[in-house]
């Protein structure tokens, strides 16, 4: 997943737990 790239740093996995729930929101699927 895109989000695995922004887990190595602490404030960009903010956006991306916000973007993963976007996403699974928008694809039904994580």
């Amino acid at each position: 997943n895109f989000c695995v790239m922004t887990l190595s740093h602490v404030e960009p996995s903010i956006v991306c737990s916000a973007s993963a729930m976007v996403a699974m929101n928008r694809y039904g699927r994580w």
